[in-house]
């Protein structure tokens, strides 16, 4: 009699040695299992929640290397307060760009302690959203480059970089 309790306790123990029929009987359940939109596994919230986060944060990490190539450079006897106060626009769109990117991850952030499954159709959300966050620093940039000059300005650089694409 003791005997049957142990191997009871010992089959449902974590890392355990399992029978013979145990495994039968846990292919047999795999086995029956059918793809459908109401009978899909269950996916690890966390895991993408992870993955979310890697990509805002190498979203952020790509807005603040845009902003050191385009920082001011200090040439032929310009000084710094001048070299800064030339490169605002560069600045204010990093601002902009930085609040929008953190106020969508801590949306984001707050939606996800909310969800218990994670299914197909959830998958293709988050990454929708992804997508449209990875585009920040293109947006951030075009920002910057509306920023500069006045409009005469920013049609004949805009047509003097389309005469360099042509040439080449």
């Amino acid at each position: 009699m003791q005997w049957r309790a142990a191997k009871a306790a010992v089959r449902y123990l974590p890392g355990a040695i399992e029978s013979g029929a145990d495994v039968a009987g846990a292919n047999a359940r795999q086995g029956s299992y059918r793809y459908g939109r109401g009978r899909e596994m269950a996916r690890d919230a966390a895991r993408v929640e992870t993955f979310s986060d890697g990509v805002f944060g190498v979203v952020l990490t790509v807005m603040a290397v845009e902003l050191l190539q385009t920082g001011p450079a200090r040439v032929g006897g310009r000084e710094l307060p001048e070299a800064l106060a030339d490169a605002w626009p560069s600045y204010l769109a990093y601002v902009i760009t930085f609040g929008i990117a953190g106020q969508v991850w801590i949306a984001h952030h707050n939606i996800w302690r909310y969800v218990v499954r994670v299914d197909q159709m959830l998958l293709v959300l988050n990454l929708l959203v992804l997508l449209f966050i990875a585009t920040i620093p293109f947006t951030a940039d075009l920002l910057s480059d509306n920023l500069r000059g006045s409009a005469t300005e920013q049609r004949l650089t805009a047509e003097h970089r389309a005469e360099e694409a042509s040439a080449t």
